[in-house]
């Protein structure tokens, strides 16, 4: 399981740091855009198999991102304010693939920036917790 927190700690670094301001001011929009959504779907699917696996070695099995969502928040390992920011990431996220035009995806650019990227660091931390036990 470590490997697979270090591979989910790695994407969301670098998601991270791409929402930060000195990444937004080295890019142009369009540019800027791509390189978060990427690195949303990178954090995302680590994410996702990381939770699997920690459920699992908890005695919760789960398929799905959205059905690991729903258990890790039924194990508090999401915090009670973003425990509906995760069907709407999962929602986002297979969306992505099915963008085809500029507004989109600067729509779903500044959710990952203003709104998905706290409570993916929330649940990060949560975790990180969890699995230092």
């Amino acid at each position: 399981m470590q490997r697979t927190f270090e591979k989910f700690e790695n994407a969301y670094k670098k998601l991270k740091e791409s929402c930060g301001k000195d990444f937004e001011e080295k890019y142009e929009k369009e540019i800027l855009v791509e390189i978060v959504t990427k690195r949303f779907e990178y954090t995302f699917e680590s994410l996702w198999k990381l939770l699997k696996e920690l459920l699992y070695a908890e005695g919760v099995e789960c398929n799905t991102p959205l059905s690991c969502f729903k258990e890790a928040n039924k194990l508090n390992l999401i915090d009670k304010k973003d425990e509906d920011i995760f069907p709407l990431i999962v929602n986002k996220r297979n969306l992505i693939v099915h963008i085809y035009n500029d507004d989109d995806a600067y729509e779903i650019y500044l959710l990952i920036k203003n709104t998905f990227i706290d409570a993916i660091e929330r649940l990060f931390k949560n975790i990180k917790v969890r699995l230092e036990k």
